[in-house]
């Protein structure tokens, strides 16, 4: 780094050419030096094949086979070998990075979302007894009918991350409704016992 100019010093001691160096400012250049690191350290190959599998989620052979179909790419000529011949090969964190955006890319691009409130109003409007079998009754079954058949069009695994979606924002609503519902017949309850 002395030699490159990127730190500034001199050297101290009887012997001038085998002294120790002293530094005298750290500098601008220096402090780029060290901006550039941490920027580097995505680029080096740090991660084994275990390491990559345990942050995507996924098994050890499954990235051995995103490996083969080049999915993700492992560093070249960074092979960390083992005792008895294995070898093990590394990957950058920017390698597994552009992999997971990719991936996160993928699952999102073709997913069905059915907002929450959606759901409570077709929930509320089913629940109450005088608007069930009116016009808007019916406006809501043909919703979900509409919605359902639109989620079963998706292709596979946007499909079915979308039904799991949905139907646990149906179960939400519903606990939401039986704890309601059980709130108001616990006072009513109470009411009565108050009121004798």
């Amino acid at each position: 780094m002395m030699e490159s100019g990127v730190l500034q010093g001199f050297k101290v001691g009887r012997n001038a050419g085998k002294g120790e160096w002293r530094i005298v400012d750290i500098g601008q250049r220096f402090e780029e030096y060290l901006e550039s690191l941490e920027n580097h350290l995505a680029h080096v190959p740090l991660l084994s094949t275990a390491e990559v599998a345990e942050v995507t989620g996924y098994s050890i052979l499954y990235i051995q086979q995103l490996v083969k179909l080049k999915k993700i790419k492992p560093t070249r000529g960074f092979i960390k070998w083992h005792t008895g011949g294995s070898q093990q090969k590394m990957f950058t964190v920017a390698e597994v990075r552009k992999y997971l955006w990719a991936r996160e890319k993928r699952q999102r691009q073709g997913r069905r979302i059915v907002k929450i409130e959606r759901i409570v109003r077709w929930a509320s409007t089913l629940m109450d007894e005088e608007r069930k079998n009116t016009i808007a009754g019916t406006q809501v079954i043909d919703e979900i009918g509409e919605e359902l058949e639109a989620i079963l069009s998706l292709p596979n695994p946007e499909r079915t991350h979308s039904l799991q979606e949905l139907w646990w924002k149906l179960d939400g609503v519903s606990l939401m409704i039986q704890a309601a519902r059980d709130c108001v017949s616990t006072e009513s309850s109470t009411a009565e016992i108050l009121s004798s």
